[in-house]
């Protein structure tokens, strides 16, 4: 419901380019505005869906929003982006899914990452210093 809206408030967002809107959430990124950065990934995979397109490097987006959700605390949308990154650079570099090829290592680095961060956001008392 939250996209629909968002959608609606940025009618012109589908004659900007794939390229321009990647650059407005990478800006966003960057500067540490999460919120906006995933507001604007959602409009580059809306053109992306609703247009049939396929890029070979769609990948690094799903990279990009998975580490923005991530820094939102949004675990389960961080994941499933992580996984789609990894389903779509496995594609692009011709790798099956034997762990020798380091995407399953990837994943199980960021589940790792994942777990570690839940926790931590859960218990705040594990994350101060010792004196």
């Amino acid at each position: 419901m939250a996209s629909v809206i968002l959608l609606a408030l940025a009618p012109g967002f589908k004659r900007r380019s794939i390229s321009a809107l990647n650059s407005e959430a990478v800006v966003f990124l960057k500067a540490g505005d999460d919120l906006r950065c995933v507001a604007a990934y959602a409009k580059l995979f809306r053109k992306i869906r609703d247009n049939h397109l396929i890029h070979k490097e769609l990948y690094v987006c799903h990279s990009n929003r998975s580490a923005a959700y991530l820094n939102l605390g949004l675990f389960e949308e961080a994941l499933w982006d992580a996984r789609q990154c990894q389903w779509l650079a496995d594609k692009a570099f011709h790798r099956d899914h034997n762990p020798a090829a380091g995407s399953d290592t990837c994943i199980h680095s960021f589940l790792s990452q994942l777990y570690c961060g839940a926790v931590l956001s859960m218990k705040p008392h594990l994350t101060r210093e010792r004196v």
